[in-house]
């Protein structure tokens, strides 16, 4: 099994897998994630997810799989936050108070479901600066075409900093980049657009220690 460290932050376990990991349900491939990254028991919270804006905040009584949901966040270390994904952005949210995934495809995107993460911590917490946001391996905007007519493309990574940045003041957070592409580098991870329904799914995950 191969992953990849998502970013190196004091306080935090983080990890992501790619496709040299075999696996033959997407259960399978997170258990194996968690197993190597030794957070095998910990409680672990996955999203049945929708391409929506919803966003829940989580804790150790919440069950293992949310339904209809594409961003939870928890304050209580010890929980491990999971998103799958094969294209679309996964977001992995870091600050001293909390941790969060989100999944953030172009439909959910423009829903603005980064803004209405942020909004739902703020709102719970009062927090405004100090986030970390990981942005992994997505589509790439010269390989997401949209519109083949018109030649239009989408830029799921620059529509997601730009909800950051809307939301609050960027010079007092970050946003490390990946800067890979699931399609351009397909040898390396799931490409829904490359693969079609035969694509598998990478799995994003991060605990507060």
């Amino acid at each position: 099994m191969t992953t990849s460290l998502v970013v190196k932050k004091t306080g935090f376990i983080t990890g992501m897998s790619t496709r040299n990991m075999p696996y033959d349900t997407l259960e399978n491939g997170l258990s194996q994630l968690v197993r190597t990254l030794g957070l095998a028991n910990h409680k672990v919270v996955r999203m049945n997810q929708t391409h929506s804006a919803h966003v829940q905040r989580i804790g150790i009584d919440n069950a293992s799989v949310l339904e209809d949901t594409d961003g939870i966040w928890t304050t209580e270390p010890g929980i491990v936050v999971a998103v799958k994904t094969a294209d679309c952005l996964p977001v992995l949210v870091m600050h001293p108070q909390l941790v969060g995934v989100v999944h953030a495809g172009r439909e959910g995107t423009e829903l603005g479901i980064m803004k209405v993460f942020l909004d739902q911590v703020r709102m719970a917490l009062g927090i405004i600066d100090g986030f970390t946001f990981w942005f992994g391996p997505a589509i790439c905007r010269r390989c997401y075409q949209i519109d083949r007519d018109r030649d239009l493309y989408y830029d799921v990574v620059a529509r997601n900093r730009e909800q950051i940045g809307e939301s609050l003041d960027l010079n007092r957070s970050e946003i490390v980049y990946s800067n890979k592409c699931t399609c351009c580098q397909n040898d390396q991870f799931f490409s829904y657009r490359k693969e079609g329904d035969n694509a598998g799914r990478l799995w994003t995950v991060g605990m507060r220690t």
